[in-house]
């Protein structure tokens, strides 16, 4: 959401997502961005939001970032997070948790950095290590298909990159968040890319509008079925194990610790 656009603002307070993102970048132009820092702090001071709130600030090599977080500290207790475009180096992190610590934010508001480059997929080891405040990646699929000059619709050529932000994550356990989807009014192919995303292991999708918010929900969030089948191979994995086996068949399928690990996560996820 612009943070200049108060009546967005003012509908992210009731949307039910699990984070809202009031943004200061792309969504404003230059001559706008002192006015929707000043917007940004009076709508935190007000609280009152159903999700998370996290803000996407200017990029490093912009000369807006420092005034954006200086002006975002003022009321940091009530955010979840900074998500800083464009990392592509750990020097980029260093010094956004540098400056996030000068200007005394606390050790909850954590970093979500945005991959949008190619120099960022060959340098996400680097950029993940011994971070003290990353806890996600966020694919921004826009500037990475520019880049690599195809469109933004064509899942194809990004996919292998998709699945290094997912592994990086995962391997660190931090949140894997999918790009956005630009087109509003074709509703069949946003829910496919959904899909796609979650297949890939993403835990969750930028969105752009709140109409896209039921669909995301929806291919994110484990099936009931999902959920039932999961809780039948634990209960089974258990009465195997009273019975001292390490490995049990479960549906025709070798179930193992591992895939009771999962199916613990997936009913976690489902919020069981």
């Amino acid at each position: 959401m612009p943070a200049t656009n108060a009546r967005a603002v003012e509908k992210a307070r009731t949307l039910d997502a699990d984070t809202v993102i009031l943004d200061l970048e792309d969504s404003v132009a230059p001559e706008q961005k002192a006015d929707a820092r000043q917007m940004l702090v009076e709508a935190l001071s007000q609280g009152s939001f159903n999700a998370n709130v996290a803000v996407r600030v200017n990029g490093l090599e912009s000369p807006w970032t420092k005034d954006d977080l200086a002006a975002i500290s003022e009321v940091s207790e009530n955010i979840f997070a900074v998500v800083m475009p464009k990392i592509e180096t750990r020097q980029n992190v260093l010094d956004t948790e540098q400056l996030m610590f000068l200007l005394g934010y606390p050790p909850s508001v954590s970093l979500w950095a945005m991959v949008e480059t190619p120099k960022a997929i060959f340098n996400l080891e680097d950029i993940i290590s011994k971070s003290k405040r990353l806890s996600g990646l966020v694919f921004g699929v826009n500037d990475f298909a520019s880049m690599l000059g195809v469109p933004p619709s064509r899942r194809a050529p990004l996919t292998s990159h998709m699945q290094q932000v997912v592994a990086a994550a995962k391997g660190n356990g931090l949140w894997a968040i999918d790009g956005v989807y630009n087109n509003l009014k074709d509703a069949y192919r946003f829910k496919v890319d959904c899909t796609e995303g979650a297949k890939l292991g993403f835990d969750g999708k930028s969105l752009i509008h709140p109409n896209q918010i039921f669909d995301a929900n929806e291919a994110f969030t484990p099936s009931e079925e999902d959920v039932e089948k999961a809780q039948a191979m634990i209960a089974a994995f258990e009465a195997g194990v009273e019975q001292g086996l390490g490995i049990i068949q479960f549906e025709g399928e070798m179930v193992e610790a591992l895939h009771v690990a999962a199916a613990k996560k997936l009913i976690a996820k489902a919020g069981g």
